[in-house]
């Protein structure tokens, strides 16, 4: 009886956490309500911003690089949407193939918006909807986007698509 009650206490605690983390759980992470915010500089990117959310420039291994900016919500503690320009299609493309053999069950998509035909893949992992795209520009100028937490079709993810140009 002692171990069933502790077991029990284990679950709801165990529940309770996973309810505390993450946007909403891991699913739309608050796309259902629109797309409302605004486009901002955020380091070399003119990027949709979602009301509510914080920018930033960088990413983990420098901080300061204007080529590489995050975006979350603000009360997030996994979701993100993060977004890069590279010189050329190289280490997107190698980003895109590690992330396919790495996720099992990864699909290939490909979305249009705007100029840019955005191509890359989508996949779940531990429950959070993910993407990695890349989007050619130019010779020179080609985006890497990816989030975890977000659905691709979402009002969120097209707007931010939609403001990379």
């Amino acid at each position: 009886m002692k171990k069933t009650i502790i077991a029990l206490l284990l679950v709801v605690v165990m529940c309770a956490s996973l309810c505390a983390c993450g946007g909403n759980g891991g699913g739309e992470g608050g796309e259902g309500g629109g797309a409302a915010g605004a486009v901002q500089q955020v380091g070399n990117f003119s990027i949709f911003v979602p009301d509510g959310w914080e920018s930033k420039i960088g990413d983990l291994l420098d901080e300061n690089d204007p080529n590489k900016c995050k975006l979350n919500e603000k009360d997030a503690t996994f979701n993100y949407i993060s977004a890069a320009i590279y010189d050329n299609e190289d280490t997107v493309d190698m980003s895109i193939e590690t992330t396919k053999e790495i996720n099992e069950g990864s699909e290939d998509v490909t979305k249009k918006i705007g100029d840019i035909e955005w191509t890359g893949v989508k996949y779940e992992s531990l429950g959070y909807k993910c993407v990695v795209l890349k989007g050619v520009v130019s010779a020179d100028k080609v985006y890497y986007y990816n989030s975890v937490g977000y659905d691709l079709d979402g009002e969120i993810v097209t707007a931010v698509l939609e403001s990379l140009k």
